[in-house]
């Protein structure tokens, strides 16, 4: 009676103790809210900051364990400054030992883009932690690899700048970001490159200022190279390069989709249609495709393009300025029928 009593037994206080972890471990399971889940924690207001951050990220209940597994396996004073990420896999013992441990997440600091340099730096400052100074003494840092970077435009960084996306942590120091920008830089300017630009006459940031406006005149790749080789035409031939995207660079309005004559007033060394030679600056932080088009672009006897009255993003190219205005005409007159309505 007894055994079988105890076979019946057994397989009910299993499925009890069964019942129970699944409970406990479902109570444990963090069930973090939409946005970003993520802990970002500095030492000056770590706990406050910590308190109010998983309050604002969890649920009521994984806030509460949480602050139970803190108060069992936290020293607060031992808190780790970092990024740490909130995952819905993880426990609520597994993200206060990833405090305790300072297991932080990786970012991904993603450089692409940017049409100055207030504009860089906000994207720098979403990913990783750094100060406005800090980040100047990295990119002072970076800027030794090429001396002729350094004149005191913040816009003029851009020119070091090589679209890449770096993995590191969201606490780094200015050390290890201005290592992982200068390999970026040097992996990029191999002799290969470095060569193609000495052929042309360019210094490094010469080219970057020249591919940061092909990369602003179009997204169409093929014509890139053409785009190029028209405006190092001009330059060799002492033109201005009257080029319509400093113009918009100098308002600092990418509203304008059509450059007109009062857009052409403003006094700025931006302005390509009054001042001679290349820009101070470059415009833009080019992808690498267009500062490859500025190091390959083709021999070309062209001085002119504009847009195809087609509106397909090509360009129609030209070396004479009469043939210019005709396809300029007709593309304005294509322009006009199509939005001037």
């Amino acid at each position: 009676m007894l055994k079988r009593l105890f076979v019946v037994l057994i397989p009910f206080f299993l499925a009890i103790l069964l019942l129970g972890n699944l409970i406990f471990f479902s109570f444990l399971q963090l069930k973090p809210k939409q946005g970003d889940n993520a802990l970002y924690i500095l030492k000056a207001d770590s706990i406050p900051s910590l308190n109010q951050q998983l309050s604002a990220k969890l649920t009521f209940v994984s806030n509460f364990t949480v602050r139970i597994a803190m108060s069992l396996l936290l020293d607060e004073s031992k808190l780790r400054d970092g990024k740490y990420a909130i995952d819905a896999e993880m426990t609520a013992f597994q993200l206060v030992k990833n405090l305790r441990n300072g297991h932080q997440s990786e970012v991904k600091l993603i450089i692409a883009k940017s049409r100055n340099f207030e504009n860089f730096e906000a994207k720098i400052k979403q990913s990783i932690h750094i100060s406005s100074q800090n980040l100047i003494t990295v990119l002072d840092s970076v800027a030794v690899l090429d001396i002729t970077t350094r004149n005191s435009v913040p816009q003029s960084y851009l020119g070091l700048i090589i679209p890449e996306t770096h993995r590191l942590y969201w606490n780094c120091s200015n050390r290890i970001l201005s290592r992982k920008l200068k390999d970026a830089y040097l992996k990029f300017w191999n002799a290969a490159r470095k060569e193609k630009a000495a052929k042309l006459g360019l210094s490094r940031y010469e080219v970057m200022i020249l591919a940061s406006i092909v990369e602003e005149e179009t997204s169409l790749e093929s014509d890139k190279p053409r785009i190029a080789s028209v405006y190092y035409n001009r330059l060799r031939k002492g033109m201005r390069l009257q080029a319509d995207p400093t113009i918009i660079f100098a308002w600092q309005d990418y509203s304008i989709h059509r450059v007109l004559n009062k857009h052409l007033e403003i006094d700025s060394p931006y302005n390509t249609y009054r001042k001679a030679g290349l820009p101070p600056a470059p415009i833009c932080i080019p992808s690498i495709s267009s500062i490859d088009a500025v190091l390959t672009m083709p021999l070309s006897i062209d001085f002119y393009f504009c847009a195809d009255p087609s509106f397909n993003g090509s360009h129609i190219f030209t070396s004479n300025y009469t043939d210019h205005l005709k396809n300029a005409h007709a593309y304005q007159a294509a322009y006009r029928q199509r939005f001037d309505k």
